[in-house]
C-alpha cells in the first residue's frame, strides 16, 4: 500500500489498535498461559499475556494477509 500509492510512512489507528487487543486479551484468558491464576513467563508484572496469539494459526494468516488501508492513517 505504501509504494503503490507514494506513501512514506502508516500508523494504525488508535480505535483499531485498541479494539485489537481487547479480542486479543479476551482471547489469552480462554488459553492456559492466560488463566487469572495461571503464573508464566508469558506474563508482564501487571499480569498481562503481551506476546501470544491465542487463536489458530489460520486466523493470524487471515487477519494479516491484506491490510485494510482504512485502519491505518498514511502520509
Amino acid at each position: 500500500m505504501l509504494l503503490e500509492n507514494g506513501y512514506r510512512s502508516l500508523e494504525c489507528r488508535k480505535e483499531v489498535h485498541d479494539a485489537y487487543n481487547v479480542v486479543i486479551d479476551e482471547g489469552n484468558l480462554q488459553v492456559a498461559w492466560g488463566a487469572p491464576n495461571v503464573r508464566s513467563w508469558y506474563k508482564n508484572r501487571a499480569g498481562r499475556v503481551t506476546q501470544n496469539w491465542p487463536f489458530k494459526l489460520l486466523e493470524y494468516w487471515n487477519r494479516t494477509r491484506t491490510p485494510n488501508p482504512e485502519h491505518f492513517h498514511f502520509s
